[in-house]
């Protein structure tokens, strides 16, 4: 795992309650939650589906409420006491250096990826698709843009990011099969 990986994750750790608190992080409602109904439509009720990167649970609440069971998870120590606080069961999961336990119809990552340096999201990528069944799926978000960055805003503490390109993203799934 990358330095800027690690450090991103060590500042969600030192910032659950800042960014529990935050309005984006209450409820998203448009087109995030139309996103997700589209990703899901033929989805079965009974789909296996591991959510990475959980953080405060809001996409597996509202997941919930269409019927669906999510396997959480975050690599965020902070994030894990906070999901069990609030009735999740989640699992610890570091995604770059670890393939999940099972095999997941649906692998769902919601502004994690974006995180990752590109050498760190291949290896996930190469992890998820070992945990993946024939046919499964894989729905993440990202930012579309170009280059890197590690900035400070919002929680005064450095947080990682990398910005993709549609062309770039077909490019790095492909490689990873």
């Amino acid at each position: 795992m990358s330095q800027q990986n690690s450090q991103t994750i060590a500042t969600y750790d030192q910032s659950v309650e800042a960014y529990t608190n935050s309005d984006m992080t209450r409820s998203r409602k448009g087109f995030y939650n139309d996103w997700i109904d589209d990703v899901f439509r033929t989805v079965p009720k009974d789909a296996r589906i591991l959510e990475i990167g959980t953080a405060q649970g809001r996409d597996a609440k509202y997941l919930a409420t269409k019927g669906y069971h999510v396997q959480t998870t975050d690599v965020s120590d902070g994030f894990i006491e906070y999901l069990k606080d609030h009735g999740f069961s989640p699992l610890t999961l570091n995604i770059i250096e670890q393939v999940p336990d099972g095999e997941w119809d649906v692998v769902y990552a919601s502004a994690v990826f974006l995180h990752f340096t590109p050498t760190d999201f291949a290896s996930a990528l190469g992890n998820i698709v070992h945990a993946l069944t024939a046919g499964g799926t894989l729905a993440f978000t990202v930012i579309q843009g170009d280059g890197e960055l590690t900035k400070d805003e919002k929680y005064g503490l450095p947080r990682y990011f990398k910005y993709y390109q549609p062309d770039e993203l077909r490019d790095m799934l492909a490689q990873a099969g």
